[in-house]
């Protein structure tokens, strides 16, 4: 290691401290401007991504996703689910549904007459009828939406971010399969989502203790 009042290793003649010292320092210290600058544009991108995430769902968790193996990995809370069929997050939402009401009740529902089956799966074949009408462009299919995958997506959407952000309710969950009930938990399915998106954590009663009030 060459000392402060050495001459410097250049061949300047001049001693380290007065050539050399201050540069070897900054490098050691300051990454070169060029990463600076990337790494800032980064940042300010991250930084406006997250500001349009907000902006649009509010603060939950924005939906973790990546690409490998020819399918599309998504985070839901503690376990990964995946597919190659998904190309973007309204795919993924098409088919969270049916995971999360499990397969023995969506073929019940495929058994039952087209008029008599659960609004949700009104829904969603509505949306799988609307998508397979849409204009494919060579990267994706673009659909107008209507009324119905408007209220499905949502649906999903509001779904995920419950799982996501807080805790699926099996009491929930077991409402909103009964066609009966299911306009009462659909509320409530959007009064948690919206008290999540606002920033607020959720703690649930158990309305079935009689020794407490509830609301």
């Amino acid at each position: 290691m060459t000392g402060r009042n050495e001459k410097c290793p250049c061949g300047s003649g001049k001693k380290y401290k007065r050539c050399c010292l201050d540069e070897t320092n900054v490098n050691l210290v300051r990454p070169p401007r060029s990463v600076l600058v990337k790494a800032a544009l980064q940042m300010h991108q991250k930084q406006q991504a997250q500001q349009r995430w907000v902006e649009q769902y509010g603060h939950v968790r924005p939906i973790l996703s990546t690409n490998n193996w020819g399918k599309k990995f998504i985070a839901v809370r503690n376990r990964l689910v995946y597919s190659e069929t998904w190309k973007f997050i309204p795919d993924f939402l098409l088919n969270y549904v049916p995971h999360v009401f499990g397969k023995e009740w969506w073929d019940s529902e495929v058994d039952k007459p087209e008029t008599g089956r659960h609004p949700l799966f009104q829904w969603r074949v509505g949306c799988l009828r609307r998508r397979q009408a849409g204009l494919n462009d060579g990267v994706k299919r673009v659909v107008a939406p209507d009324g119905m995958t408007g209220a499905y997506l949502s649906f999903a959407f509001n779904l995920f971010a419950i799982e996501d952000n807080s805790r699926l309710d099996d009491l929930l969950l077991r409402r909103l399969k009964h066609p009966e009930q299911f306009q009462g938990a659909l509320h409530e399915v959007f009064a948690e989502a919206t008290c999540l998106r606002a920033g607020f954590t959720i703690e649930r009663e158990d309305e079935r203790d009689p020794t407490t009030r509830h609301a």
